[in-house]
C-alpha cells in the first residue's frame, strides 16, 4: 500500500514535469525590448510644472497655505497641461470647510456644476446625480456669499438675473447686486 502511493506520487511528479516541457517548448518566453521614449514627450518644464504642483498641493493640505490654494487654482485653469480644474476639489473643498476661504467655496461650486449650469464641469463627466451636485454647489455658493467673496455674490445674482435659480430661496436681486457692487469697489481700493 505504502509502495503503491509513492508510486502514485513519482507518476504524477514526471506526468507534470513532461506536460510543463511541453508547453515550455509550445509556447516560449516572449522577449520584451525597452524603447526609449522620446525627449520630446516629457520636457523639462513639464518636469518642473509637476514638482511645483505637487508642492503646492502639500502646502495647502499642510500648512493651509491660501497663497498656494491660489496658485494651484490658476494651474489647474492651464490647458497646456493634463491637470483639470476638477482635480483640484479636495484642495477647494478643505480650504472653504476648514478655513473659510470664499474663493474656494466659489471653486467648489464651479467645478461641481459651473457657473452658468452647463458646460465643463464635474456634472457633465461623470454619470451621477445632478441634483446632488447642484444643492453642494449651491450651498458652497451661499456660504462664499456670506464670507464676502465677489464671485459668489455675482454668480448668485447672475443666476437669479437668468431665472435659474427659484428666488423665493434667495435674498432678492437688488441684495446681490448691491453687495457684488460694494465688494468690487472694495477689491479695486485694497489695491490701490
Amino acid at each position: 500500500m505504502e509502495i503503491i502511493k509513492k508510486l502514485k506520487y513519482v507518476l504524477l511528479f514526471v506526468a507534470g514535469v513532461v506536460l510543463g516541457s511541453i508547453f515550455a517548448w509550445q509556447f516560449p518566453p516572449k522577449r520584451y525590448v525597452s524603447v526609449p521614449l522620446p525627449q520630446s514627450w516629457i520636457t523639462q518644464h513639464d518636469e518642473e510644472y509637476f514638482l511645483r504642483y505637487d508642492s503646492l498641493k502639500v502646502r495647502v493640505l499642510h500648512f493651509n497655505d491660501v497663497k498656494a490654494y491660489s496658485e494651484l487654482q490658476k494651474m489647474s485653469l492651464d490647458t497646456a497641461f493634463t491637470i483639470r480644474s476638477y482635480d483640484i476639489l479636495y484642495y477647494a473643498l478643505l480650504m472653504a470647510e476648514k478655513h473659510n476661504n470664499g474663493s474656494a467655496c466659489y471653486d467648489v461650486f464651479r467645478i461641481l456644476i459651473g457657473p452658468c449650469m452647463k458646460g465643463d464641469s464635474l456634472i457633465d463627466n461623470h454619470n451621477m446625480d445632478i441634483d446632488e451636485f447642484r444643492r453642494i454647489g449651491l450651498h458652497y455658493l451661499k456660504l462664499g456669499e456670506q464670507l464676502g467673496d465677489y464671485n459668489c455674490t455675482k454668480a448668485i445674482y447672475n443666476l437669479l438675473q437668468r431665472e435659474q435659480l427659484p428666488p423665493q430661496d434667495w435674498k432678492p436681486i437688488q441684495y446681490y447686486k448691491e453687495k457684488a457692487d460694494s465688494l468690487f469697489l472694495l477689491a479695486v481700493n485694497d489695491r490701490k
